[in-house]
């Protein structure tokens, strides 16, 4: 499997050095886990490449017109950052 690889640069002692670190695509929506509308908790998945997370969020909301539920069933994919 390939997978996109970027370098980080750490601290090590007094200088920095570089580390591979792997890129991710993270999946999020929101799930239901009960009957009430407030029933419901954030979910994620990360994938290491684009269309693998582009499909898999193409599939969660195939599932959600199937079983006709129309209320945030929003399903976002974003590219990984590390927030600094």
């Amino acid at each position: 499997m390939n997978f996109l690889l970027k370098l980080l640069r750490v601290p090590a002692s007094n200088e920095k050095k570089f580390v591979k670190a792997v890129q991710l695509w993270e999946v999020r929506w929101t799930s239901r886990n009960g009957e009430y509308s407030h029933c419901t908790q954030p979910e994620l998945e990360c994938f290491t490449d684009e269309a693998t997370a582009k499909s898999f969020a193409e599939s969660l909301r195939n599932a959600f017109e199937l079983i006709r539920h129309t209320s945030g069933n929003n399903v976002i994919v974003t590219k990984a950052v590390r927030s600094a």
